[in-house]
């Protein structure tokens, strides 16, 4: 009966804890925006590998690296209209593999709204 009125001592895991410091709380439920970030980045690395090797190398080389469509058709051997077209092609694959809706415009052109 001894041991069972005995309450064994705690010790906590923060050494601060102790000692009156106040507790750091944490809200679980607040929207991380980097976690959002990142969310979006690999959706984005992912429609990027998925697009077919000649709209990923234009798309890479013009919207990453910063080339215009005249040295994009001198490195790669093809036309500026080329270059221009498969990077059209490249951008409405990706905005349909990341959930774009298309509407049109008073033009008659695609717009996409992300989302």
């Amino acid at each position: 009966m001894h041991f069972r009125k005995k309450v064994p001592s705690q010790i906590p895991l923060n050494p601060q804890e102790g000692q009156g410091a106040p507790r750091e709380s944490i809200a679980l439920s607040h929207d991380d925006g980097r976690l959002r970030g990142t969310a979006d980045r690999i959706a984005l690395i992912r429609a990027i590998s998925d697009l077919p090797p000649g709209y990923r190398n234009i798309f890479l080389l013009h919207a990453v690296k910063g080339f215009g469509h005249g040295e994009i058709a001198r490195l790669l051997n093809c036309s500026v209209g080329n270059s221009k077209s498969q990077l059209y092609k490249a951008r409405l694959k990706i905005r349909a593999s990341l959930g774009a809706s298309p509407k049109t415009s008073a033009a008659g052109e695609p717009v996409f709204e992300i989302g």
